[in-house]
């Protein structure tokens, strides 16, 4: 009898200690955890990722078969594993460092939701106003964006809807849904030390290998964010920032290379019958036949046509699209390519700390006075701090034009044309 009463109390004594464990690990709140951030993720999902077409998934008039097909397209690209791995375990990760100093499980998880929409719907209408997602350097162009996005109106499709609604529910079920006081909850200094080192050394294991990270498609943009997540797209950004020498990079090569020519510079005293050097980059400007056999019932560009003798015609690759066109003005400028720079950077606001060598600094040698005209603001991309290390000797922006013609509150083409011609007779 002593030995069956002693078994029995020792199985006793383990359902009573693996009780105790349960009630301390808290499981409920556990997978509430888990399924909150998958809520995370999926909000992030509709505001950063690619469109998804509710309207065929709800449709009555869609055949079933067309719809399952399409579900499980969606499915394998919204939870497409690595991608949802590493971006669904950034957030928990980023909830234990909030949480091991916040000690409140609602106040963090709150945080990130928060923090998680506000990104996407930036990112949401940023992406619809000019074509492409947000990378890091437009931190450094938000007054250029809000100069920009004047008068300019969005249109909300579904995912912006469901992501809104999905916002609101997970928002009410942290505070009334789910029955927890939101109240400072009593941890050791270790054990919150041990909750945030969980936190920094899950992002640390995430973000330094470039085993993730290496098939971000940083060249496209819009792409990235689809097929990698907003987390995955962003880490790969942060470690792109650094510039890396491109390979096979040396300076006394190069230096060996440039003693191969002679220094043929001469100084200039008598500028004198030396021909104006305009340069106009028209970002509105585009030569549609380019596309194919365009028909119109009028020339689209007569002059530029008509123009045959002492005329050298051709077309340049251009390595902006929607945004951030300072990059062509400095490739111009320079010679130098976007190439070798970080995806998504800004040189403008980046890279120019001293005066470059460009065709300004060259045309200076030479005796030239350089003038930048710009006819908007004089913050866009930094120019009125970027210009004078350029070397221009006058600028001018768009509160130095008449603004006699006017198209959509813009400063027309002809106007700078004008104040062109003006300047150099």
């Amino acid at each position: 009898m002593d030995c069956k009463e002693l078994i029995v109390e020792e199985k006793m004594q383990k359902k009573i200690d693996i009780k105790a464990i349960l009630k301390k690990l808290n499981i409920s709140r556990f997978i509430f955890i888990l399924l909150f951030f998958l809520g995370c993720y999926i909000v992030s999902e509709l505001l950063n990722g690619n469109e998804v077409l509710f309207v065929k998934l709800c449709s009555f008039s869609v055949p079933f078969e067309e719809k399952k097909i399409y579900f499980k397209t969606m499915w394998d690209d919204v939870f497409k594993f690595q991608k949802f791995f590493v971006n669904y375990f950034l957030l928990i990760f980023i909830y234990w460092i909030i949480y091991g100093l916040t000690n409140r499980t609602k106040l963090s998880c709150a945080l990130i939701l928060c923090c998680t929409f506000i990104f996407g719907v930036v990112n949401y209408f940023v992406t619809r106003l000019r074509g492409i997602s947000i990378t890091i350097s437009d931190i450094y162009s938000i007054q250029t964006a809000m100069n920009v996005a004047k008068g300019m109106q969005v249109t909300v499709e579904g995912n912006f809807k469901v992501a809104c609604l999905l916002f609101v529910f997970l928002m009410f079920m942290l505070f009334k849904g789910w029955k927890l006081k939101d109240k400072r909850e009593a941890r050791t200094t270790l054990i919150k030390n041990i909750t945030i080192a969980i936190g920094v050394i899950g992002i640390l294991a995430l973000c330094i290998p470039d085993y993730f990270t290496k098939e971000v498609e940083l060249w496209n943009i819009n792409r990235a964010y689809a097929n990698s997540g907003a987390g995955l797209t962003i880490v790969r950004m942060v470690k792109n920032l650094k510039v890396s020498k491109p390979k096979g990079y040396n300076i006394n090569d190069a230096k060996d290379i440039l003693r191969q020519y002679p220094d043929d510079v001469d100084i200039v005293e008598n500028t004198e019958g030396f021909p104006n050097v305009i340069v106009i980059m028209n970002e509105s400007f585009s030569d549609l036949s380019v596309l194919g056999d365009l028909q119109t019932n009028i020339p689209l560009t007569p002059f530029i046509d008509s123009l045959k003798e002492n005329t050298t015609k051709g077309y340049a690759l251009s390595s902006v699209f929607g945004a951030k066109t300072p990059n062509s003005e400095w490739e111009y400028l320079t010679g130098n390519s976007m190439a070798f720079l970080p995806a998504g950077s800004v040189v403008y606001q980046q890279y120019i700390s001293d005066t470059p060598t460009s065709i300004v600094s060259n045309l200076k040698d030479d005796g030239y006075t350089c003038v930048a005209m710009h006819p908007y603001y004089a913050t866009g991309w930094s120019r009125n701090q970027v210009y004078p290390k350029i070397g221009y000797d006058e600028m001018h922006f768009i509160d130095d034009f008449d603004q006699t013609k006017i198209l959509r509150e813009y400063i027309t083409d002809q106007e700078l044309y004008d104040k062109i011609i003006e300047r150099y007779e």
